[in-house]
């Protein structure tokens, strides 16, 4: 899809990024996943760790929304190589982890059925101005430790 104002038009680009730290990552250290302005539209964050020992690690997350507060979280993953999404909850301003699901969940909105981990999606991916998202392990890690995080993203970019 295209947007247009009286002088350019523009499109929504797709892009993907893609980190991966492995043998090990640093403990306490901040990296920038994605930092994008000038329109954007998030669709999935997934993030996975593993380590030898098969223990849960520590993770922090930091999401700046059009140069808002942050709006991340802190949590633990589990490790096994199970994929978790990212999502923003509707009941509270700010996103979290979701339950492990059988295929992606969408970055957007969600609300709480009930049950512990059922969410069901509101709205499916979020949409500003600008974005800044940042990811730190501050567990110990562990031995043959990886930590991989994927963004499926788009960019408004004139055409």
């Amino acid at each position: 899809m295209s947007v247009s104002n009286s002088s350019k038009a523009f499109v929504w680009i797709e892009q993907t990024a893609i980190m991966s730290y492995q043998n090990p990552p640093t403990q306490n250290e901040w990296v920038t996943l994605l930092e994008v302005s000038g329109g954007v539209k998030v669709d999935i964050m997934e993030i996975m760790q593993n380590n030898t020992e098969a223990g849960a690690k520590n993770i922090e997350v930091r999401i700046y929304p059009n140069d808002e507060a942050d709006k991340g979280f802190s949590t633990s993953i589990p490790a096994g190589g199970v994929i978790y999404c990212v999502g923003e909850q509707a009941t509270v301003y700010g996103w979290t982890l979701l339950a492990v699901a059988a295929g992606p969940m969408p970055f957007g909105r969600y609300a709480y059925g009930g049950a512990a981990g059922d969410h069901q999606a509101v709205g499916g991916f979020w949409e500003g101005r600008s974005i800044k998202i940042q990811i730190r392990m501050t567990s110990a890690p562990g031995t043959s430790q990886y930590l991989t995080c994927r963004i499926s993203y788009h960019k408004l970019e004139a055409i």
